[in-house]
């Protein structure tokens, strides 16, 4: 139940005190996104090379030479997941250090003064930073080590293709919760990696869902509305541009969801709000 809570939560991603942020970090992410995919060309061979690629793993036929076109369309997807990591570690640090206003349930009357129960932004402790550190600010200073952990990753996500990615996805989920302890516990990489592995001790399974269940379900209406609307090239780029923005913020707020939910597991406050749904 939590994790589907989890996804509907993580869809509203403009729901922070400042909404106009959020439409201009949307916005920016949709015309980088545009951009990228408008200009897209040769696709054809990027496809064949694909394809050839798949079978050197499964049919080990020889590697292919990769066409210029993939070598360009890397660049350009390399630059654009560079600049979507930034805006999910960005939008999770304002979620986390932005007081959560508890919702009134209008099933009871104003005398019992009873407050929605939701145990997603539950009155916990907020996270801090440092004295006139802003969120970007922070961004900004964790984001080179946060972004070195991930490179460091693409080997095992390339070993792991043969296994249909599973030894990926689990490191991956082990150490997902490192770049929030850079910032917030300022340690160096090789502890945040240790505190991420401890800290979701019992919850990497329910984090994969939860991850998974919010792609899946923002993939299925990418691919809704590009089967609606057909196959144009400038209406398939437009769409990708939306739901790619759309899929960056969501996956930022569920990141910051999945860490004050791991960070507060033990919490007896939290236990009794879980306790209770």
């Amino acid at each position: 139940m939590t994790q589907n809570m989890a996804v509907f939560e993580a869809l509203k991603i403009d729901q922070l005190s400042d909404r106009r942020r959020v439409h201009r970090w949307f916005l920016m992410l949709f015309v980088l996104a545009s951009t990228v995919y408008l200009t897209e060309y040769d696709t054809q061979s990027i496809i064949d090379f694909n394809q050839r690629v798949t079978n050197f793993f499964t049919a080990q036929t020889p590697f292919p030479l990769p066409p210029n076109a993939w070598v360009i369309s890397l660049l350009k997807e390399t630059g654009l997941l560079i600049v979507a990591l930034f805006f999910m570690l960005l939008y999770a640090l304002h979620w986390l250090t932005e007081p959560m206003q508890a919702k009134r349930d209008n099933r009871f009357s104003d005398e019992e003064d009873i407050l929605r129960i939701n145990p997603l932004i539950i009155d916990l402790p907020l996270f801090t930073l440092k004295q006139n550190v802003t969120p970007l600010q922070a961004a900004l200073r964790a984001f080179p080590s946060f972004l070195l952990i991930v490179t460091s990753t693409l080997i095992i996500y390339v070993v792991s293709r043969p296994l249909y990615g599973i030894p990926f996805y689990a490191i991956a989920t082990m150490f997902s919760m490192s770049a929030f302890i850079l910032v917030f516990d300022q340690k160096d990489i090789p502890s945040s990696l240790e505190s991420s592995a401890a800290l979701t001790e019992g919850m990497k399974f329910a984090i994969f869902v939860s991850f998974f269940l919010l792609r899946s379900v923002i993939n299925f209406g990418e691919n809704i509305l590009l089967l609606i609307i057909g196959s144009k090239t400038t209406s398939d780029g437009l769409i990708r541009a939306f739901f790619f923005a759309l899929k960056t913020l969501s996956f930022g707020r569920m990141a910051a969801i999945t860490y004050r939910l791991a960070y507060y597991k033990e919490s007896p406050a939290f236990k009794d709000r879980m306790d209770e749904q």
